[in-house]
């Protein structure tokens, strides 16, 4: 093979959302191996908070730009007139769509390869977005894209455990954090002597943000500390509502710059009922926070990974959140933040991501080098 090796990523929007954090993480790894040339086909508009500025630093984006619907039945065939002028070697998709349209136009470019990164667990994710009939159909109709798709890339072993009863050709790549932004350099807000607690996702029941609030709440540990809830989502309006009287507890919706928080906090907090592998958890750790979380086999294998399960605490339900914040009676010393920030970085940094994916490419395109 000649020439550099084309890499097309398929993905909805350049929303701020977990998925294209790593999407960017990749791009500006990838990027630096002089043997790729990288494009990026977005089906819709962008949002106000996308990152289509960053990536496009690293990459030559294609913005279709049609509605949700015309995107599933018209995007197709707008992709496939911008591969022919391509001529890609390699397309990687990321979510529902990007997967549903790459394993179609797969049957129209057989010497293209098709590669996928799963984000989530659907069969925990999709029941808290959609009614059981809906998730079922969109169950049935991603598994079906997969399994046409040559490479499905899983983001931990436990997410890797939970799709074995499907005929899929999997391998795993931890997610990275970019270890430019998330380290133990100094924040831009002033440290609190309060013990600082934060959540940060989206305000929805699957990620569960009324119980750390309500917890919190009804410890004694609110009286010497602040709760931070970074996020916007369906429960927004619940969330203010738990909020109210209490000053300590400080909505903040969506932020810029979220390692400025976690610089300044001592305890990450997360409800989650599933994660294919934990971002925000990983982001928060590279920045030092002591991690309190939900029993996830993602969340332990993080932890494990990064030898630092000895720091987190765990919980079950809102009672046993409540104990954990009554024991509680410090801020987190600096020993112990640097020690979770060397860990985290040395296992979840982007240099380690960029090599695995380059050797993956490489290897799919059934090269021994480049």
């Amino acid at each position: 093979m000649r020439g550099k090796i084309k890499i097309v990523y398929i993905i909805s929007t350049l929303a701020n959302v977990g998925p294209v954090i790593v999407l960017d993480n990749l791009i500006k790894s990838i990027s630096k191996y002089e043997e790729f040339e990288l494009y990026v086909i977005t089906l819709s508009n962008e949002p106000e908070d996308s990152l289509i500025n960053s990536i496009r630093e690293y990459s030559k984006i294609i913005q279709l730009k049609l509605s949700r619907f015309k995107a599933i039945f018209s995007a197709k065939y707008e992709i496939v007139k911008i591969l022919k002028d391509i001529d890609p070697h390699i397309i990687h998709s990321h979510g529902f769509r990007g997967d549903i349209i790459a394993s179609s136009i797969k049957r129209d470019f057989n010497k293209i390869k098709t590669i996928s990164t799963i984000h989530n667990i659907m069969f925990e994710d999709y029941r808290y977005s959609y009614p059981p009939i809906l998730n079922r159909y969109f169950i049935y109709l991603h598994i079906k894209a997969l399994k046409s798709i040559d490479l499905n890339v899983m983001i931990s072993e436990d997410q890797q455990v939970k799709y074995r009863n499907y005929p899929l050709s999997t391998i795993v790549i931890n997610n990275s954090i970019d270890d430019t932004i998330f380290n133990r350099s100094k924040s831009n807000f002033e440290n609190s002597s309060k013990i600082v607690f934060i959540f940060a996702g989206n305000l929805t029941p699957l990620k569960d943000p009324l119980t750390i609030v309500r917890a919190f709440k009804e410890s004694s540990v609110h009286k010497k500390s602040l709760l931070y809830i970074l996020g916007d989502g369906v429960l927004m309006s619940e969330i203010k509502e738990e909020a109210k009287g209490y000053e300590n507890i400080r909505i903040m919706g969506r932020v810029n710059c979220i390692e400025n928080y976690y610089k300044i906090a001592d305890y990450f907090v997360s409800g989650s009922k599933s994660e294919g592998f934990g971002l925000v958890l990983a982001e928060s750790m590279g920045c030092g926070v002591s991690p309190i979380l939900t029993k996830l086999g993602s969340f332990s294998e993080i932890l494990s990974v990064s030898n630092n399960k000895k720091f987190a605490k765990f919980f079950e339900n809102k009672e046993q959140l409540v104990d954990i914040f009554n024991s509680i009676e410090d801020k987190v010393d600096t020993t112990t933040r640097e020690e979770i920030s060397r860990n985290c970085l040395e296992k979840f940094g982007n240099k380690i991501f960029g090599e695995s994916y380059r050797k993956v490419y490489i290897n799919l395109l059934g090269l021994e080098e480049y």
